[in-house]
């Protein structure tokens, strides 16, 4: 099967706020993976595919924010996000972000206990 990514994604697993809706509504989610055009996300309430959202990840003492859309949800609550908006700011932050994680060991061996 071939690969369709067209940008590496990371595997990323932290914490971060979705809001959605015209009444806000903030949910925590953890962040799965995550790419410079997108990322997984688990447990995302009633968003359904189609539904816009801002998304807020904090990096290094700053809030990255984009706006996105979601592209793919599966019946676990898991889904996928595709970025629609972010401005320069957090393009930048966002381009640290991936990049750091790009250097980090995929398969790292879990820490022993001495």
């Amino acid at each position: 099967m071939r690969n369709r990514r067209r940008v590496p994604r990371y595997l990323f697993g932290v914490a971060a706020s979705l809001s959605y809706s015209i009444e806000p509504i903030t949910l925590g989610v953890t962040l799965g993976n995550i790419s410079f055009t997108g990322c997984a996300a688990d447990e995302i309430g009633d968003l359904r595919v189609g539904q816009e959202c801002q998304l807020g990840i904090e990096y290094r003492g700053a809030e990255i924010q984009a706006k996105a859309e979601v592209v793919w949800k599966d019946r676990e609550g898991r889904a996928g996000l595709k970025f629609l908006r972010v401005d320069p700011e957090n393009e930048k932050l966002l381009a640290d972000l991936c990049s750091t994680l790009e250097l980090q060991p995929v398969d790292s061996p879990p820490e022993r206990a001495a």
